[in-house]
């Protein structure tokens, strides 16, 4: 039997996912259930190093398992935030760019502002493939997304004469 959020009152402590911040935390453990799951998630986000693509990745693939493990936490995001010390920005944009990007399509040595500046593209993928494989920085990114830009919304010639 997984509990639900009404059965774990230190959800709800001074607006933090994590039970060690809330006074009077009682355990409530399930093998295999939700409480276990949902601490070690937390703990591994606190040891993460966001200052690199890698880091900023696998916190947005661990708020996505957060949230599919605590579905009815509407505002998981900021108490993710508040727990890691964090803008909820820097949670929101991890948890999109992940979705955006799973791990197969991800490519190392490509910096976490050009995942950024790709993640609303429709040829997402194949831009960091090329982006990856060219060795392009983000500069580089914005002029090809400036030019595929103007040739798909290039007007057509004037046929009037």
């Amino acid at each position: 039997m997984v509990p639900t959020l009404d059965a774990l009152p230190h959800w709800r402590c001074h607006g933090s996912l994590a039970p060690s911040r809330c006074v009077g935390f009682r355990h409530v453990r399930i093998t295999g259930g939700l409480v276990a799951s949902v601490e070690e998630l937390l703990e591994e986000a606190r040891r993460l190093d966001l200052s690199s693509t890698e880091g900023r990745f696998r916190l947005g693939d661990l708020a996505e398992a957060l949230g599919r493990e605590l579905p009815v936490v509407a505002d998981l995001h900021d108490r993710l935030a508040i727990d890691l010390e964090v803008d909820q920005d820097t949670i929101t944009d991890a948890w999109f760019v992940a979705a955006a990007f799973p791990p197969n399509t991800r490519r190392p040595g490509l910096s976490w502002s050009s995942y950024l500046l790709l993640r609303f593209h429709p040829e997402r993928h194949e831009l960091v493939d090329r982006a990856a494989s060219a060795g392009w920085d983000q500069a580089r990114i914005q002029r090809e997304l400036s030019a595929r830009f103007a040739t798909h919304h290039r007007s057509p010639p004037d046929q009037s004469a």
